[in-house]
């Protein structure tokens, strides 16, 4: 039971644990303005701080407080995952007039591990506040096997792709997980994790943004009836010493 009760716990640090620092990447682009993606942070692995642009954005109406990014690149630690998030905060549309369209690209190179097959479980999720205002919140995931690990504007050259669904939002309220999950049978290193985050502001709106994905492996069948057999194996020792016990009252 005692045996158990830690991998229990195990697996709910791992789902809850703060994501690693390593390589990455962040731009922005404001559509029908920018020409090409903007870089406003590259560090090259392996670095042992978060990406972040070092000072707000303020792009043709659209304001920016704060944007970063880290990774666990090139993955397996402190879990056997690869995994990547960012952080937007105060995304503004200081127009009274214009319907502004936002796109956030975070690349994190380098990763190694997981890779398929077997079986790659892929999760991608995103959560907002909305500030005020109206918009929508779009997102899509890329493992990137062909961005070649210098800084790049190149968002997902080849690769699988997990896309969320675009939410809308309205006045001031706090969004709900918007989580997508799938398999993936193949994928090989290096690659890439990539965030697209296109948030559309209507005049005046503002929004704050989190994203996250992690890519864990499947178990693999024989794991599975290895970890199978030592719950039983514990759970028949506890029945027996259960019953020697009764058999001392």
């Amino acid at each position: 039971m005692k045996a158990i009760g830690i991998f229990s716990a195990v697996l709910v640090f791992a789902s809850s644990a703060p994501l690693a620092s390593a390589a990455m990447q962040l731009a922005y682009q404001v559509a029908g303005v920018d020409p090409a993606p903007v870089v406003c942070s590259y560090l090259a692995p392996p670095t042992a701080t978060a990406a972040v642009c070092t000072s707000s954005i303020n792009d043709h109406g659209v304001s920016i407080s704060f944007f970063d990014g880290a990774s666990n690149s090139p993955g397996g630690a402190p879990f056997n995952n690869a995994n990547q998030s960012s952080t937007s905060v105060q995304i503004t549309n200081t127009s009274t007039t214009l319907t502004e369209t936002l796109n956030l690209w975070v690349w994190a190179p380098g990763f190694t591990t997981p890779t398929a097959p077997p079986n790659i479980f892929w999760a991608s999720n995103f959560t907002g506040t909305w500030l005020g205002g109206s918009g929508t919140i779009g997102m899509t995931s890329c493992a990137d096997t062909g961005y070649p690990g210098t800084p790049s504007t190149a968002y997902c050259t080849s690769g699988p792709t997990l896309t969320n669904t675009t939410v809308p939002f309205s006045g001031v309220n706090t969004a709900p997980q918007n989580t997508v999950m799938t398999n993936v049978a193949t994928l090989g290193p290096p690659y890439t994790l990539e965030e697209d985050i296109t948030v559309v502001l209507a005049p005046s709106s503002q929004v704050n943004v989190e994203s996250s994905q992690v890519l864990t492996p499947v178990p693999e069948p024989m794991s599975i009836a290895l970890l199978g057999g030592v719950i039983l194996l514990t759970s028949g020792a506890i029945r027996r010493k259960r019953k020697q016990e009764a058999s001392r009252v």
